[in-house]
């Protein structure tokens, strides 16, 4: 903490200071940049990627997803062990991981000595080594898969291993990191990777949410974007809803807001208390009714 001297001289200064009822300079702190992420590594991030020396360099944020410094970003591991053919071989690739899923706390609590990147691009190319016998690193890059226990973690598109492997399945290989980042900006971190009453906005609906919503709603000609259902009817709108893409329910941009009929909203990530709504449950027993009359 610095104590400012009290250098105003001037009497104009003095004066007006002095209206406004500054009678007293105050403290400043002094900010912690060593906690601010750089312009190199930042085009570090969304390139090949910055070796960290410990997973503790990377913390989980208030919605599980992984902050290095004061950016959201995705981990893998680098180098990769391969054994020649008189050994067992295996081509296996590590998952790359987005959430401070399970795998990532069991890796912490055993304290592995790996190789860790965190990165931030979004074409699903990473850079990797390839080991073999001889020690000798083979550079490449490579498509690499999300991990699944991440997926479980942040519910993403509504992953749950209870759900069939097919759908499992299709989930994967729908995910790209372009509509991760969409949903869970680089950005939007306060300085110590942490929501603060001072640095985070009250994740929170707008009083004018109702009136953008309803443009939404109008935009798909009262349709479910996702399924195509028609709840144009004024006593089936109740069952249309408008969806915060990104999950930021202040951010009411037109292209946040997704017209969704109640089952499909319920699938979106963080969404499936409405499962329990009266309203979920009477939709579902009317759904092929409606779909009928569509028809």
């Amino acid at each position: 903490m610095i104590k400012l001297p009290n250098f105003l001289e001037d009497a104009e200064l003095n004066s007006l200071r002095q209206a406004m009822g500054a009678y007293e300079l105050g403290d400043i702190t002094l900010r912690n940049d060593a906690r601010q992420i750089t312009l190199q590594e930042l085009d570090e991030l969304i390139g090949d990627g910055i070796d960290i020396q410990s997973l503790d360099q990377v913390t989980p944020f208030s919605d599980n997803t992984l902050v290095y410094k004061n950016r959201r970003v995705i981990l893998y591991i680098r180098d990769v062990a391969e054994y020649d053919s008189r050994g067992k071989r295996d081509d296996s690739l590590p998952r790359f991981h987005v959430a401070n899923c399970r795998t990532l706390i069991e890796m912490r609590t055993r304290k592995r000595l790996m190789r860790y990147v965190v990165a931030a691009r979004v074409d699903g190319r990473f850079q990797i080594n390839r080991i073999d016998k001889s020690k000798k690193p083979k550079g490449s890059f490579e498509t690499l898969r999300v991990c699944q226990n991440c997926l479980e973690c942040l519910g993403f598109d509504g992953f749950n291993f209870d759900s069939s492997p097919s759908r499992r399945k299709e989930i994967v290989s729908m995910f790209t990191l372009s509509r991760f980042f969409d949903r869970y900006p680089l950005t939007v971190i306060a300085d110590d990777g942490q929501e603060s009453e001072l640095t985070a906005r009250v994740n929170d609906y707008t009083g004018d949410f109702g009136l953008h919503a309803g443009r939404a709603k109008e935009r798909s000609g009262f349709k479910c974007e996702m399924c195509r259902i028609d709840l144009s009817s004024p006593n089936l709108r109740r069952y249309l809803h408008a969806h915060h893409i990104n999950a930021i329910k202040y951010d009411n941009s037109d292209d946040n807001l997704k017209a969704l009929c109640i089952e499909c909203h319920s699938q979106q990530a963080g969404h499936s208390h409405m499962l329990a709504l009266p309203d979920y449950k009477a939709f579902c027993s009317i759904r092929l009714k409606i779909r009928s009359n569509n028809n």
